[in-house]
């Protein structure tokens, strides 16, 4: 039997629709070739459009069946997992740093040389410990000064005390008028302010003699050490600037670690709770600690708000040290013996349809079973008190896996409490979070196409593929 016609046959292509039945007349097609190649170029021609044919129908018959096969096997394959009962812990992480609960600067009252400083940074002081001296002689001489203004006050207190009883004398014999006995007791009155002025700056000179000794106000660590011996500091007192700093101190017994959190857990965090932080100088070791403050003020980095939150930790061994990085976990919430399902297993209702897709459902038969278990999602409430929220997971049903409504609680990193609708044990189906943002993502673009972000929207004059009107870029069908 001939397979190929021969050229100008009547019979050449309506021959061929006859011989595309089967695949496996390809195989004796391949043959036939060969030994009727001699036949002409017009057989080749018309064998190599049955080929081309050929494989364009394999290609079509192969896709479909994948596209079978693979729905079938994702509801085969497709992981699950148990709802088992759990201990849940809710924390929030941050990020922060170790600082003092309280930083001392310590300054001179008095100006000059500093003559001797004691300590270093680092260096472990006692509450009116010797820190540094200033040099004393300007000091001393001010003292001196202030001293004998005094004397010289004091004597012209005497002299004016004098020569107002003369005056007073004279004046009432006559000699004097007046005036200049209201003169005398007017000189002797600016004397007298003149002495308790002198004796003012005595007590203050006094005072800066002891000032020139710069001792430690309390018991703690240097922190930061900002003079050397022979530099001229300036006085706190008589200073715009404030003075010279001459050392920074702490007390590291007690620090605190700031930590930003973000926003959107701020809310449920409150003086009081449970921290435990740590810090990379002591990898396996956890400092407990509490909560002290919240600070009022946001800060923004990166387009993301956060709240300081001060942990107020216990450091008797000196370990924790100002500037550290930490990690900061605060106790939230916790649930204990719920019944609990891997968050790979939980979706929102936006998302079952997604998820339908992924483990082999059609979208319509998603929607419909949400639809029929609508009565029953309204009577356990849209919403719950506290951290309660509508949620759906997928079990096995008769047909596969099914839609579920469920009531969600808590979640940590791994796993989300079912508050109702599961028992302990029923298994559900784990969704691939890639495969889920996949179907969105097609989802979504069959979305615009259909509302004129295709090809074929925006405007055009032609008639949508979709159904829609002539012109305007309008909707297609539903």
């Amino acid at each position: 039997m001939d397979l190929l016609p021969e050229a100008g046959s009547s019979h050449d292509l309506r021959g061929l629709r006859y011989r595309l039945g089967s695949l496996k007349t390809g195989k004796l097609l391949c043959r036939e070739v060969l030994i009727q190649s001699v036949r002409g170029g017009a057989a080749l021609k018309i064998f190599g459009v049955f080929l081309g044919v050929v494989g364009l129908l394999s290609l079509a018959a192969v896709g479909c069946g994948q596209k079978g096969e693979t729905q079938e096997v994702r509801k085969k394959t497709a992981d699950r997992a148990p709802a088992e009962r759990r201990d849940l812990e809710i924390r929030a992480e941050a990020t922060g740093q170790i600082e003092p609960l309280r930083v001392v600067e310590v300054k001179s009252r008095v100006a000059g040389e500093l003559k001797n400083i004691t300590v270093e940074t680092g260096s472990e002081v006692r509450q009116g410990q010797l820190l540094a001296e200033i040099d004393p002689r300007d000091v001393r001489n001010a003292f001196e000064q202030a001293t004998a203004d005094l004397e010289v006050a004091r004597a012209q207190v005497a002299t004016s005390a004098a020569q107002r009883k003369r005056v007073e004398s004279l004046a009432g014999s006559g000699v004097l008028s007046p005036q200049d006995l209201e003169n005398s007791q007017l000189a002797e009155t600016n004397a007298r302010a003149q002495l308790l002025k002198a004796e003012t700056n005595l007590r203050l000179a006094t005072e800066k003699t002891g000032d020139v000794t710069i001792r430690s106000p309390i018991t703690g660590t240097v922190i930061e050490k900002g003079v050397e011996q022979g530099q001229i500091v300036a006085s706190a007192s008589g200073n715009v600037s404030g003075g010279t700093t001459l050392v920074k101190m702490a007390d590291l017994g007690t620090v605190q670690a700031r930590a930003l959190v973000d926003e959107i857990d701020i809310g449920r965090i409150h003086p009081g709770q449970a921290a435990a932080v740590t810090v990379e100088a002591y990898p396996g070791r956890t400092f407990q600690g509490t909560v002290t403050k919240i600070e009022p003020k946001a800060v923004v980095e990166q387009n993301v708000t956060m709240f300081p939150v001060l942990v107020r930790l216990d450091n008797p061994e000196r370990l924790l040290k100002p500037g550290m990085n930490a990690e900061v976990s605060i106790d939230i919430a916790s649930r204990t013996g719920v019944v609990a399902v891997p968050n790979g297993a939980v979706v929102s209702l936006r998302e079952a349809p997604s998820a339908g897709a992924v483990l082999g459902l059609k979208d319509a038969d998603v929607r419909k079973s949400l639809a029929a278990l609508r009565p029953e999602r309204e009577a356990k409430g849209a919403r719950g008190e506290g951290d309660e929220r509508p949620g759906v997971v997928f079990v096995q049903g008769a047909q596969g896996p099914e839609p579920k409504t469920v009531v969600l609680g808590l979640s940590d990193w791994d796993f989300t409490e079912v508050v109702r609708g599961l028992e302990p044990g029923k298994e559900v189906y784990l969704i691939s979070v890639a495969r889920l943002q996949q179907q969105q993502d097609q989802f979504t673009s069959r979305m615009r196409e259909r509302a004129g972000g295709g090809m074929f929207g925006g405007g055009g004059g032609g008639q949508r593929p979709g159904g829609g009107p002539p012109g305007g870029g309008g909707r297609g069908g539903q």
